[in-house]
């Protein structure tokens, strides 16, 4: 869920080398990324493919998480929820609302 916000979140997004396939190594130019974990976590790779999609606005839906704007709508420290909303210039097809839950229950 980190990775949610951190892509959704105003900012310049970190994404480590091999954290899309859950690479357990740190950071090395000599080590090569172990791609067979692609298959293993493709789930985890397909939603970085999605969320970087989303942010860089690639199917011209919502150009929000381009924009440098961010209004914090709620913060549920007991629920841990947290709501906030992304624009650029605003109206129709350029606002974005992320709703996170950081919680096990389902709201």
């Amino acid at each position: 869920m980190g990775v949610a916000l951190v892509m959704t979140s105003l900012g310049i997004p970190m994404i480590f080398q091999g954290q899309p396939m859950l690479e357990d190594k740190w950071f090395s130019d000599d080590d090569l990324l172990d791609w067979s974990k692609s298959a293993d976590f493709k789930g985890l790779v397909q939603m970085h493919r999605d969320l970087i999609s989303l942010r860089r606005n690639i199917h011209g839906n919502i150009n929000g998480l381009t924009g440098q704007n961010i209004e914090i709508l709620r913060v549920d420290n007991e629920k841990k929820v947290i709501v906030f909303r992304r624009w650029q210039d605003g109206g129709c097809g350029d606002e974005v609302v992320i709703v996170m839950n950081f919680s096990s229950q389902s709201y």
